[in-house]
């Protein structure tokens, strides 16, 4: 016999914790598996990429040039300036010898 909707509701905020919990520990492990993951999760590098490339986009904007393309110039500058950071930011792995 299914259970009734009630006890269905009931369970629902449970889900969504464990699913919450089983996405960071997810987000963890890759973080520790690719350290540029934790980068760009920063948000002082969000934040300085969405205001470089709001200036430049703006500045384009008020050059003349119209709305879509100014649009998409900001989309590139911020994804590329963010992982751009986020590289730069992130430590290297330790490189090992050619000969090894």
């Amino acid at each position: 016999m299914p259970r009734p909707m009630r006890e269905d509701l009931k369970a629902v905020p449970e889900d969504v914790r464990a699913a919450g919990r089983e996405a960071e520990r997810k987000l963890e492990a890759t973080a520790d598996e690719h350290p540029i993951v934790r980068e760009a999760l920063d948000l002082r590098l969000l934040l300085v990429a969405a205001a470089v490339a709001l200036l430049v986009a703006f500045g384009v904007r008020v050059a003349g040039a119209g709305f879509l393309i100014s649009l998409v110039l900001f989309v590139v500058l911020f994804v590329g300036g963010w992982l751009l950071a986020a590289r730069a930011a992130a430590p290297r792995r330790p490189t090992r010898p050619a000969g090894s």
